[in-house]
């Protein structure tokens, strides 16, 4: 995922397989956005309206889920 920090958008991309849902949860794990069967090698995820801090974002594709971290301005 980039950019991190991010401000407006961050950009996830998958190398050899299709990003299939992308979900954000805060630091408390709460869900705060939640992508839709995407079906594409690199998504746009918006995360502007999102509150300043730590978010997790929750990358499934075809090979299982990555959960990686990132900061929002």
């Amino acid at each position: 995922i980039y950019p991190n920090p991010a401000k407006n958008n961050i950009y996830v991309k998958a190398d050899n397989t299709l990003i299939n849902n992308v979900t954000i949860t805060d630091i408390m794990g709460k869900s705060v956005y939640q992508s839709i069967n995407e079906s594409a090698l690199e998504i746009t995820v918006p995360v502007n309206a999102l509150s300043s801090g730590v978010y997790f974002i929750d990358v499934m594709t075809n090979n299982g889920i990555t959960r990686l971290r990132f900061v929002k301005e």
